[in-house]
């Protein structure tokens, strides 16, 4: 743990601190609602447009990073069968 974040927390001003905390609960409550709503994805999308989030971006990233490791695995087992196969063979 990096000692010196308390200290740079300590030395912000409140006025800081207070928009972080009221972003958190802001957001905390927003998960809440969309989780206990019938319809949480327009609950989010509608608070993403508040906050100026581009959900299609967003999404097209995780749909890129999920893809990236898909391909990462199945080049790597590949790998590991063929150094199996060798094992047996000797």
């Amino acid at each position: 743990m990096n000692t010196n974040t308390a200290t740079e927390y300590r030395n912000l001003p409140i006025a800081v601190l207070t928009e972080s905390a009221t972003k958190l609960i802001v957001e905390t409550v927003i998960l809440l609602a969309a989780r206990s709503q019938s319809d949480g994805g327009k609950t989010l999308r509608s608070a993403a447009q508040v906050y100026g989030v581009d959900t299609d971006a967003a999404a097209l990233k995780v749909k890129h990073e999920f893809a990236a490791k898909e391909k990462a695995r199945k080049a790597a087992k590949p790998e590991a069968q063929s150094a199996a196969k060798g094992k047996r063979a000797a």
